[in-house]
């Protein structure tokens, strides 16, 4: 779930905000978690992603990888921002956490 402010009445939401979730929207891969849901309250828009029982941050925390499973990680890491450049998206924030 990630919630972001809509910056007063929601007929107000911010361009970036818009983009972001139309984007969203139209990404579809194994590789790319999918926005479920988009609910607008009354001064918040909270943006519903599929379910990831853990992210990386967390795995790398607390198992020790092999180089095969960093590989097989990194290779599907790689497939997703391959799939979003294809489609003329840039993520603007990786990192192990997201």
């Amino acid at each position: 779930l990630k919630v972001r402010e809509a910056g007063g009445e929601l007929r107000d939401v911010p361009a970036s905000i818009a983009i972001e979730i139309k984007v969203l929207r139209l990404l579809n891969n194994d590789h790319v978690v999918k926005l479920l849901d988009v609910i607008y309250a009354a001064t918040d828009i909270f943006l519903v992603f599929e379910y990831m029982k853990h992210d990386l941050c967390g795995l790398i925390h607390r198992h020790k990888f092999s180089a095969p499973e960093i590989k097989c990680y990194l290779k599907q890491i790689l497939e997703g921002l391959h799939y979003c450049h294809l489609n003329g998206v840039m993520h603007r924030d990786i990192k192990s956490s997201s």
